[in-house]
This record gives structure tokens, sequence and C-alpha cells, in this order.
């Protein structure tokens, strides 16, 4: 199934997971609360490395309100 991270901030976690090999990469939805241009450059970075890896990321996402984002889905 997927694994959704939620408000990952610079995306370490997330990288690291997916290179790891402890998620597939295409199961991988990620989060962040701020939008992509107001990403620090090791969070952009990071955000293209899980995006070769074919990993979804999402930003301006807010993790009290997922339905917004993701709708009923569980």
């Amino acid at each position: 199934g997927k694994t959704l991270l939620v408000g990952e901030g610079n995306l370490s976690f997330a990288r690291g997971l997916a290179r790891k090999g402890r998620v597939d990469p295409k199961n991988l939805v990620v989060t962040t609360y701020e939008a992509e241009a107001a990403l620090c450059p090791a969070a952009r970075r990071n955000v293209q490395a899980l995006r070769e890896k074919e990993a979804t990321v999402l930003h301006e996402v807010d993790a009290t309100n997922l339905r917004a984002t993701f709708g009923h889905t569980k």
C-alpha cells in the first residue's frame, strides 16, 4: 500500500526511506506545509531526488485538514 508522510520539513527522512529501500518510492506520498518555492535549497534537492525515484511530493498540504487534499481516501 501507500505510505503517507505529512509535514516532512526538508524531506530528508522521506529521501532516506526511499534510498535505503525501506519503502518503494512509487508508493510514497510526501507532503510539506510550505509552497515548493519557499523550501530551502536542501529541501528542493530532496524533492528532485524523490521525484526521480517516482515518489509523489505535494506542497501546501495542511496536515490538520488532509481531506482537502486527499478527499475520503484512506
